[in-house]
Order: C-alpha cells, then sequence, then structure tokens
C-alpha cells in the first residue's frame, strides 16, 4: 500500500452506512431510507438529541459519580464495543491513509456485525433485569422481529441460490446470450473482461483486455499503450473477437469499454453482453 491522504465523496459513506443498516433492517425499508437523504439525515439528527436529552436526564450526582463510572468499566459490554471502535478505527484509517483502501463489505465487516449483536444482547439482558413490564414486552418484540428478520432473509437466500444457482453455475450465466454467440462464432483468439467466464463454456483460454490502470497508484501503466496494440495486431491476422459482459465486478484496472472499441464494429449485442471485431477497413 501506498501511504497519503485519500478523503473519500458522499457515496462512499452511504454505501458503508447501507451495509450496516441491512444487518437490522430487511432490504426494502434500508433501500427506501437511503433514497431519502433528508429524512436519513432527519432521524439521525432527531435520534442524537434524543439520546442526548435522555442520558442528560440521568446523569449521576457528583457523590455517586465514581460508583457509576466504576460500573460502566466493570459492565461485559465495555470491551465489545471498544473493540468495535478500534476496528472501524483501523478500517477508516487504511481507507484515508492508504491506496488501495480496504472493501467495506459484509465480508470485511462481519466481525462489526458479531460485536454488534454481542453488544446489544448485553445491552437487552441489563434493561431486562432493571426494567419493567412494558420495558420487557418491548424487548421482546424486537427480538422475535429481529429473528423473524434474520430467519426470513436466510430462507429466501437459499431459496434463491437453489433456483438460480450460484457463480458460473447460476441462470445469468447459464441463459447468456452472449456466451451462445460467442460458441456459435468459434473465434481462434478471444479477448475478454472474465476470461474464467470464457474458458468455463468454451474451453478456450482467453485474453484479458489491456489492463490501462496500475492497481496501487491508480495511474496509467507504462504498459497499456504497447499491451493495447498488440491485441490490435493479433486481431488484424486472426479469427479474434473482443468480448465484453455487463457485470459490475469487471476489474477498476481494465481500459474502459468506449476506449477498447473505438476501432472495431459490433458482431453482437445482447442484454448481458456484447461481441465486437475489428474494423477491416
Amino acid at each position: 500500500r501506498i501511504l497519503g491522504w485519500y478523503p473519500k465523496v458522499e457515496d462512499w459513506w452511504f454505501l458503508i452506512a447501507e451495509t450496516i443498516t441491512q444487518w437490522f433492517l430487511p432490504g426494502r425499508v434500508s433501500t427506501w431510507i437511503f433514497a431519502h437523504p433528508v429524512m436519513l439525515i432527519s432521524f439521525m439528527f432527531i435520534s442524537l438529541i434524543s439520546g442526548g436529552v435522555f442520558l442528560w436526564q440521568r446523569l449521576p450526582s457528583q457523590k455517586s459519580g465514581r460508583r457509576w463510572a466504576g460500573m460502566i468499566l466493570r459492565w461485559q459490554g465495555l470491551p465489545i464495543l471498544l473493540f468495535v471502535i478500534v476496528y472501524m478505527g483501523a478500517m477508516l484509517g487504511s481507507a484515508w491513509f492508504s491506496y488501495p483502501d480496504p472493501d467495506f463489505n459484509n465480508r470485511t465487516l462481519s466481525p462489526v456485525y458479531i460485536g454488534f449483536l454481542v453488544f446489544f444482547n448485553l445491552l437487552l439482558a441489563k434493561t431486562w433485569s432493571n426494567g419493567r413490564i412494558l420495558t420487557r414486552l418491548l424487548i421482546a418484540v424486537v427480538s422475535l422481529a429481529f429473528i423473524f428478520f434474520k430467519v426470513y432473509s436466510a430462507r429466501y437466500l437459499v431459496t434463491r441460490l437453489d433456483r438460480e444457482g450460484q457463480g458460473y453455475m447460476s441462470s445469468w450465466w447459464q441463459n447468456s446470450k452472449t456466451i451462445q454467440s460467442l460458441i456459435d462464432l468459434d473465434p481462434s483468439v478471444i479477448y475478454t473482461d472474465n476470461i474464467g467466464a470464457v474458458y468455463f463454456f468454451t474451453g478456450e483460454y482467453g485474453f484479458n483486455i489491456p489492463l490501462k490502470y496500475d492497481s496501487v497508484t491508480g495511474g496509467i501503466r507504462s504498459d497499456y499503450r504497447e499491451s493495447y496494440e498488440q491485441m490490435v495486431a493479433r486481431m488484424e491476422t486472426e479469427k479474434a473477437v473482443l468480448v465484453l459482459f455487463n457485470q459490475s465486478a469487471r476489474l477498476p484496472e481494465f481500459a474502459p469499454p468506449e476506449e477498447l472499441i473505438q476501432d472495431m464494429v459490433v458482431i453482437d449485442v445482447y442484454p448481458d453482453g456484447a461481441i465486437y471485431a475489428l474494423d477491416e477497413q
């Protein structure tokens, strides 16, 4: 990694917040919330004000301050909360002061999710032991609703994967018109942004499209122009095609599609991708 200063845009923060909220809220609810940023900011502002007033009213007196602080330090939830804070601090520090930055997704943030679960369970247990009947009823309702939401989400995910498959066995790939057209064309050389899919379905080794950007510095690679000219030269002498799939997983190091196809003609265009060949004119 290269150390430096790499500030993030607003959409980057919203992506992290949306990932975290989807742990505890249904996808439709979280999507609606983040589709209305004014509502989100208003809700966060009201929550902070309400929480501040609630804590202010329950501040201990000066005589019981030491006792109150001692209870917090002895509480089992404090180490978990500190762990979550330190972990997120390390992730955010790595993102802002190094390149390439870490991915903030369900995989990398899974320790935070487990930490939140343990922390909230300890908090609910403490509230339950000191709460009244209405408080306990509210805790029970919230807990059951959360369990139902997680079970339903898991059931939906398993059902969808069982029905549609995963990876190259998914229905998206199995029904790919681009793949079928590529098989019918049977070219001798294939350049593509997904060599794994080409090999899986055709049995032929493909070539990656030229890498334009360096994965560490983000600048243009010194050998990009040479790689591009080599691709064009091979496509001039052999029966070669360029295959680009419509997927968001395309590597950011690849050259943009519009730059690659400027000297090419379209052979086939489908909802899931397109095939190009060099313009012989």
